[in-house]
C-alpha cells in the first residue's frame, strides 16, 4: 500500500503562497511556495480549447473585474485578463507543472465537477507534459475521482467535504449520497475536511480506524492548533500563519 507522505508531512500553500503582489492562483504565488519547500494547493476548469485552466471561481469577477465564465474561454484569451491588477495572469496547468519540476507536491482540486470524463482528461493531459513529479486528485463530487479510483494506483484521491449538516436538507442529501459513494465505490485515500467544522465526531472515527485526514482552510494559530490535534496536515493561507508554521 502506498504511504503518500509527501502528502501528509509538508504543508500545503492554499493556492500557492499568495500576497497583495502575488495574487492566488498566480504563478508568483507558486513560485514563492516552492522557494519556500510548501505543497501546493490548485483549482482547474477544463476550458473551451480542451486546455486546463489554474483558477479557482466559475466567473473572472472576482478576481480580474471581468463578468465572463472561465470554461468559455481559451487560454489565449484567459492571459488577455490580469489579476487583481498585477501583471500575473491565469496560467495553465501545464505551465505550472513545468514551473514546479517535481521540486515540490501537488494537490489538485477539480472544478468542473459535471464532466465524469475529466478524471481521463486530466491523467492523459499531465501525461502528455511528461509530468513525474507527486500530485493529488481531490474534489466535492466522488463521481469525477472513480476513474482515476479505477484506473491508478499511485496518485492519491481524496474527497473534499464538511460538516453538511450545517446547510440544511440540501447539505443531509449531499451528505447522504457522499458518503454512500464514499463507501462503496471510491475509497478515498485522504477526507479533505473544513477546518471550521472540526472536531467533527464521524471525521474522528473515521480517522482512528486509519484514514488520513486534511484540514483547509488554516490561518491562524488558533485554526492550527485544532488542525494539529485532530488532522494529518493542513492547507493554510494568511501571510502572518508562516510565522506560526516557522515555530514548529
Amino acid at each position: 500500500m502506498n504511504d503518500f507522505n509527501w502528502l501528509y508531512y509538508v504543508p500545503i500553500a492554499h493556492r500557492g503562497l499568495h500576497s497583495d503582489a502575488a495574487p492566488e492562483n498566480s504563478l508568483a504565488a507558486f513560485k514563492r511556495a516552492i522557494d519556500k519547500g510548501y505543497n501546493i494547493e490548485i483549482d482547474i476548469h477544463l476550458i473551451a480549447d480542451g486546455d486546463f485552466a489554474v483558477f479557482h471561481d466559475s466567473n473572472l469577477i472576482r478576481m480580474c473585474g471581468v463578468d465572463q465564465k472561465v470554461s468559455k474561454l481559451t487560454s489565449a484569451e484567459l492571459k488577455e485578463f490580469k489579476l487583481k491588477g498585477t501583471n500575473e495572469y491565469i496560467p495553465t496547468l501545464k505551465e505550472l507543472l513545468e514551473l514546479i519540476d517535481g521540486k515540490v507536491g501537488l494537490v489538485i482540486e477539480n472544478k468542473t465537477h459535471h464532466n465524469r470524463e475529466l478524471g481521463r482528461l486530466l491523467y492523459e493531459y499531465i501525461e502528455a507534459c511528461g509530468y513525474t513529479g507527486n500530485y493529488a486528485l481531490q474534489c466535492f463530487s466522488p463521481l469525477s475521482l472513480l476513474w482515476y479510483r479505477r484506473n491508478t494506483s499511485d496518485i492519491p484521491i481524496g474527497i473534499l467535504t464538511f460538516n453538511y449538516r450545517k446547510v440544511g436538507l440540501f447539505g443531509l442529501l449531499g451528505m447522504y449520497l457522499s458518503n454512500g459513494i464514499l463507501r462503496r465505490k471510491i475509497k478515498p485515500d485522504f477526507i479533505s475536511f473544513k477546518i471550521n467544522h472540526i472536531p467533527y465526531k464521524g471525521l474522528t472515527k473515521q480517522r482512528e480506524n486509519g484514514m488520513k485526514v486534511i484540514t483547509w482552510t488554516v490561518n491562524s494559530a488558533e485554526k492550527h492548533k485544532v488542525a494539529s490535534k485532530y488532522a494529518d496536515n493542513i492547507i493554510f493561507e494568511n501571510e502572518e500563519f508562516l510565522n506560526v508554521l516557522s515555530n514548529q
